[in-house]
């Protein structure tokens, strides 16, 4: 008898502590879930960069950019050859590494490379050497 009466006054007790258990390690699970779903997503390129990069640049805009580099890029003692393929490797980087344009744009105004972004550093000086 005493051990019917115990079950008897713990099993409500004992459903609602399961009950909201159950719903906090549902909640939980949820959380997980979606936290799995959504980390791949945000590691994306597109995701990290929703803005224009240089992977969206057309044939005409690319030829824009290597004549202006060539343009600006007279080193002395450098040939026009050099200088082609210095900014060509320049033009490849900013697209492999979709580097946004805006910071392509704010690089182009500011002519201090202290001021730049590190992806566009990074293209520049990896072309140097």
């Amino acid at each position: 008898m005493l051990r019917s009466t115990r079950q008897y006054l713990t099993a409500p007790l004992a459903g609602r502590l399961t009950g909201q258990v159950t719903k906090q390690v549902r909640g939980r699970v949820w959380a997980i879930v979606l936290f799995t779903l959504l980390l791949p997503a945000s590691l994306s390129p597109m995701a990290r960069a929703q803005e224009p990069t240089a992977a969206d640049w057309s044939e005409a805009e690319k030829q824009t950019f290597l004549a202006g580099c060539q343009e600006r890029a007279n080193p002395p003692g450098v040939s026009q050859n050099e200088i082609a393929a210095y900014c060509r490797c320049v033009l490849n980087r900013l697209v492999r590494d979709q580097v946004p344009l805006a910071d392509i744009n704010h690089a182009t105004q500011n002519p201090n490379p202290d001021r730049w972004t590190p992806e566009f550093r990074r293209a520049v000086m990896s072309c140097l050497g």
